[in-house]
C-alpha cells in the first residue's frame, strides 16, 4: 500500500535549513539534560531558532525557498515569521518523539465524525506525547474545508495533524498544529478529566494561555 506524502517529508525536502537548526537544538537539548519535552514555546528550549530565523530571511532574497513563497513579501513578513515558528516547534518535538505517524483510513474517519461527546476528558488521553495523524480521503478534506470555509477544488496532499500534549496527571493540554496544503492552523484543547468533550471542545483558545500555567519546573529552568 502507497502511503501519501506527509506534511513532515515535504518540510524535510524543501527546506533542510529547519532541520539543520532543529538537530543543533536536539543535540543542545540532548547535552543540557533538558530535554523535557513536548515543548508549547519556543522560548523555552531553543538555542538556535533565532539564527535560523536570520539566515532564513537573509535568503528570502534568494528565492531560496518555496515553502512559504505565498507569504514572502514586505505585508506578511509577521505572518511568515509565525509559520517559521510553528514548524519549527512542530518538527522539534515531533522528532523528539520519534516520527510516529497514523495513516487514518476514510471508515475511521467517518466513525470519529460519531464521537459521543458526553463522555469526559479521561478518554481523550492520547497514547503518546507527539504524533502525527494523516488523513487523505476526500470526505474528510471537504469536511475540513467547509469548517475552515475556504474553497478548494482539488488537494493532493493529505492533511496533517500533529498532536502534541503538554502536561501530566488529570488537566493536561492537547495542541493541534494542521498542515493542508497552503492552509495552516492552531488549536488547543485544555483537557479536564471530569469535564465532558462537548464543554472541552469550547476552549478559548485566545485566553488560554493567559488564565492556565502550564510552565513546568524544568521548562523554566531552561531560559534561565
Amino acid at each position: 500500500m502507497k502511503y501519501p506524502r506527509t506534511y513532515y517529508e515535504y518540510i524535510r525536502t524543501v527546506n533542510p535549513l529547519l532541520f539543520k537548526y532543529i538537530k543543533k537544538d536536539l543535540s543542545y537539548l540532548k547535552t543540557a539534560h533538558a530535554d523535557k519535552a513536548p515543548f508549547f514555546d519556543i522560548d523555552q528550549f531553543s538555542k538556535y531558532f533565532e539564527e535560523y530565523i536570520d539566515e532564513y530571511f537573509d535568503r528570502l532574497e534568494e528565492n531560496f525557498y518555496e515553502t512559504y513563497s505565498f507569504l514572502q513579501d514586505k505585508r506578511n513578513e509577521e505572518t511568515l515569521t509565525k509559520w517559521l515558528i510553528n514548524d519549527y516547534l512542530t518538527i522539534l518535538n515531533f522528532e523528539i518523539f520519534n516520527r510516529k505517524t497514523f495513516f487514518i483510513s476514510g471508515q475511521l474517519t467517518e466513525n470519529l465524525a460519531f464521537t459521543d461527546y458526553n463522555v469526559t476528558g479521561k478518554f481523550l488521553e492520547p497514547p503518546f506525547n507527539c504524533f502525527l495523524l494523516v488523513l487523505n480521503d476526500e470526505l474528510a478534506k471537504q469536511l475540513f474545508c467547509n469548517i475552515v470555509k475556504i474553497i478548494v477544488k482539488e488537494y493532493e496532499e493529505p492533511i496533517n495533524i500533529f498532536v502534541t500534549k503538554v502536561e501530566e496527571g488529570e488537566n493536561f493540554l492537547l495542541k493541534f498544529y494542521i498542515r493542508f496544503g497552503k492552509i495552516q492552523l492552531e488549536r488547543a484543547l485544555l483537557v479536564k478529566s471530569e469535564i465532558k468533550i462537548s464543554e472541552i471542545i469550547k476552549t478559548d483558545w485566545e485566553n488560554l494561555f493567559n488564565i492556565n500555567e502550564f510552565e513546568t519546573e524544568e521548562q523554566s529552568s531552561l531560559e534561565k
